[in-house]
């Protein structure tokens, strides 16, 4: 129930961040060559039929020999018929993408500040729009019981507890309601594709004792709270050990429960016999995912010990039947923390050692084949410094902020009223407004990068220069005189004018963004019209010069040998290509050779025309 209540949620908010225009659930689907309706016996058919295409052995028996993209390819396989062949990760992976089901295995993969910031890139506004408003009315909501009861705590106001408790009863009307249609759809129908050996392995997913169970513990969880209004408002008159009866019902199955997890036994598989590196990651993967479940397990039956042994220590205090001091009969919240502060410098300790013992390259400075080729051990270890990393850092937080409660309600319980019961909730309040300042800013100011505009005007300088020397070589190979020099110096220093005015200005670093984007605008539009206007004088030029026939170089009457240009990386440097070609493009050194010395100012354009 609280898994697709979660999942529901995810689908709705975080769809646009995760899986952009469903582009990230159709990858798994053409590795495999099948379509999103498959059957699970289709999508097992085509898993056999192309991994066994892509399998060691099978290509040693065709002459083959394994490469890392076979290797890759083979293990893309295995992945997308791992996850498609699991009912629940498809389901995510068909709302989610690949993203989705990367962050319900491991969150810290997806949480990483990278990933974070090309999903936000991605996205588009109306995605930010709809995370950001339910940010911000779920923070609202959460926070709104808080500021009730430190209100009523303190005396500001007079109202009923069950008042106090509205925005939670609101939450468990929903709860309810789902635990209920959730019962009432009965037990699970086996698929009527599955052939007669599936059908005998098939296990209903979701059985309905589990729904049941379910609802059975949601009430409990909502019927303490009840009595317990009811007893502070003075309506009932019982002992608190009989209102947290409910309470006790719920934690003492809770703790049997994770006992039972975190004890049983797991089969390890021989590795030895497994020669697929890629099966053999799978396998590995698999076992490290059930231990963690485990320690998982024993982590929350410590954490429901803890808190029943604290209720049932506060509840005898109150009730008169103990009188240990307050101090006292927190000790079981004092353990918890120094048992959560072991907890994040042995994960520390763990991730650093594993660190150390590396040998091998990270993996974002890796290639894709160099990914391939890891071996399972080492692909392994990345995942538990990961791991071990964000364990170390949950646990650091939560240590901190249980250690302020504790302290505070101790101060509190011991009869010093100097301060108010929002203190109590102060790491809530500064938790909520980091994330919504976070959200804030992560959504509405992060952006994709707006690059296409400085490539449209790069090329349109570059085609400018272009047509501009194209031009410049026309007219000295068309002039042989003086005069012809000096009009080709001339017509440089025009195209270098023209190249010069499609720079951006300087000035443009104080405009605003708005402002900036127009000038580029004109910026391009500037710099493709002088490419235009220079391409044609340019087939001008050359049709004129095809029309005069053969032309010589001044009074010698050699013929013209042009010097083939070089592009300028100097935009300013035109009118000095135009005229040392000029110099070059006669046999003899006088007249027609004078034209060169119309380019050597210093920016092309500055110096003489030229001794003719």
């Amino acid at each position: 129930m609280g898994n697709y209540f979660a999942q529901s949620m995810m689908v709705c908010c975080c769809a646009g961040f995760f899986n952009p225009n469903g582009e990230g659930s159709k990858e798994y689907y053409e590795t495999l060559g099948l379509e999103k309706n498959a059957t699970e016996a289709q999508i097992k058919k085509a898993w056999k039929k192309k991994s066994l295409e892509f399998h060691p052995d099978k290509l040693a028996q065709r002459g083959l020999t394994e490469t890392p993209e076979m290797r890759a390819t083979l293990l893309k396989i295995n992945r997308a018929y791992e996850v498609l062949s699991d009912r629940e990760k498809r389901g995510i992976y068909d709302s989610l993408g690949e993203r989705g089901v990367d962050f319900k295995e491991h969150p810290e993969r997806v949480m990483n500040p990278e990933v974070m910031s090309k999903m936000m890139q991605e996205a588009d506004s109306s995605a930010r729009c709809n995370v950001l408003f339910v940010i911000l009315i779920l923070v609202a909501a959460v926070l709104m019981w808080p500021i009730l009861f430190a209100l009523r705590a303190d005396g500001d106001i007079d109202c009923s507890w069950g008042i106090v408790w509205i925005p939670l009863w609101i939450f468990y009307s929903f709860g309810l309601m789902l635990a209920f249609t959730a019962v009432a759809q009965g037990a699970s129908k086996m698929p009527e594709e599955l052939d007669e050996e599936e059908q005998a392995e098939w296990e209903d997913p979701d059985p309905l004792w589990s729904r049941c169970l379910s609802l059975f513990l949601l009430v409990m969880f909502i019927l303490w709270q009840a009595l317990l209004c009811a007893q502070l408002d003075g309506n009932i008159d019982v002992p608190y050990m009989v209102v947290f009866i409910p309470f006790f019902i719920s934690e003492f199955y809770y703790i049997g429960r994770d006992v039972y997890e975190g004890t049983r036994k797991i089969e390890a598989p021989d590795l030895s016999e497994i020669e697929d590196p890629n099966f053999k990651y799978a396998v590995m993967e698999k076992v490290w995912q059930e231990q963690q479940m485990k320690k998982q397990a024993l982590g929350s039956a410590a954490w429901h010990f803890f808190r029943s042994m604290q209720v049932l220590i506060i509840c005898l205090e109150v009730d008169g039947d103990i009188d240990l001091g307050w101090w006292v009969a927190l000790l079981p919240l004092w353990l918890y923390v120094t048992m959560q502060c072991g907890c994040s410098q042995l994960a520390m300790a763990t991730g650093m050692s594993l660190k150390a013992k590396k040998t091998h390259k990270p993996q974002d400075e890796m290639t894709e084949e160099e990914r391939a080729s890891m071996t399972p051990e080492e692909r392994m270890m990345d995942n538990e410094i990961e791991f071990q990393k964000a364990q170390s850092s949950a646990y650091c937080c939560s240590f901190c902020c249980t250690l302020i409660f504790v302290v505070l309600l101790g101060v509190r319980l011991s009869g010093m009223d100097a301060f108010s019961i929002f203190w109590f909730f102060f790491p809530l309040f500064l938790c909520s407004c980091c994330i919504v300042f976070a959200a804030c800013c992560c959504l509405l100011c992060v952006g994709p990068e707006e690059e296409e505009i400085d490539e449209d005007l790069e090329n349109g300088l570059e085609a400018s220069l272009v047509a501009s020397e194209k031009a410049s070589a026309a007219q000295m190979a068309k002039g042989g005189s003086a005069d012809g020099g000096e009009l080709a110096a001339s017509q440089a220093a025009e195209a270098d004018l023209s190249a010069t005015d499609t720079l951006p200005s300087d000035t443009s670093a104080t405009s605003t963004p708005a402002e900036k984007e127009k000038e580029k605008e004109k910026e391009i539009e500037k710099g493709l019209e002088s490419a235009k206007r220079e391409a044609k004088n340019a087939d001008a030029s050359e049709h004129d010069e095809m029309s005069g026939g053969s032309s010589g170089s001044g009074d010698s009457g050699t013929p013209t040998k042009t010097k083939p240009l070089k592009r300028s990386k100097r935009r300013r440097g035109g009118g000095g290509v135009a005229g040392g070609s000029g110099a070059n493009s006669s046999g003899s050194p006088n007249k027609s050779g004078g034209g060169g010395g119309g380019g050597g100012g210093a920016n092309g354009r500055g110096g003489d025309s030229g001794g003719s």
